[in-house]
């Protein structure tokens, strides 16, 4: 795997370096192929990136977004990451046009799983970009350790699956999500992870020293092709 890290004395400093990383290349993939897809996670840390990246003079009709995971709430809710999204967005209609969400409204996200797989079949794979952060439980997207529907996001070919976490500070009152598989996280040809803090540094690296589903991060980090990591305090 080709990875490289970069740490940063600021979340400003963290959030500029990732719009100079990422832009290259979706540039480059719609120079080579005339599309993009950008797959985005939720949280408060990217938020600034993507606000810089919805100016960003680029090919926009051409560039797929799509979420990495959400909480099974309506868009309308303040913890929706589909509703954070969008208003970061809010300047940039034809951004907007190309944003592939994941929920739907139905009563729960299992109920929701053969839709939004339909949904993320539809979309050019593979992805060009994936930005990923990650918990201090060792999550990233919405793969909890101990969660039910765990074992199947981790090993299942589809790009999408219901997850329930167990409940706890790392996932505050919403624990039913949609996710992105192991599977689909690692068919991004790029992919980025946001880590703030020492605490997730330390995580991070005991992640990095073998695959093991307690830690679903490790699990991506022993597989991706391409992964950049930035961190901030």
């Amino acid at each position: 795997m080709a990875l490289s890290e970069h740490r940063f004395d600021s979340a400003a400093q963290l959030s500029e370096a990732l719009y100079t990383s990422c832009l290259p290349l979706l540039q480059q993939a719609l120079q080579a192929q005339g599309n993009a897809t950008l797959l985005l996670s939720g949280g408060r840390t990217p938020l600034p990136f993507y606000a810089r990246l919805a100016q960003a003079d680029l090919d926009w009709p051409h560039v797929q977004l799509a979420l990495v995971d959400e909480r099974w709430l309506p868009v309308t809710h303040a913890s929706s990451n589909e509703g954070a999204l969008r208003q970061c967005f809010a300047g940039n209609a034809l951004a907007l046009q190309q944003l592939t969400g994941m929920y739907n409204g139905a009563g729960s996200a299992q109920a929701a799983t053969a839709e939004c797989n339909a949904r993320y079949a539809a979309l050019q794979w593979p992805a060009t970009v994936g930005v990923l952060g990650m918990g201090s439980d060792g999550h990233t997207a919405s793969l909890f350790p101990g969660a039910h529907g765990l074992d199947n996001a981790l090993t299942a070919n589809d790009y999408c699956a219901a997850i329930a976490a167990v409940p706890s500070a790392v996932t505050g009152s919403c624990t039913e999500r949609m996710t992105l598989t192991l599977h689909a996280l690692l068919q991004c040809r790029h992919l980025l992870l946001l880590i703030t803090g020492d605490d997730k540094w330390a995580v991070y690296q005991h992640a990095k020293q073998q695959a093991d589903k307690a830690l679903p991060l490790s699990l991506v980090l022993q597989q991706a092709t391409s992964l950049q990591v930035f961190w901030s305090p």
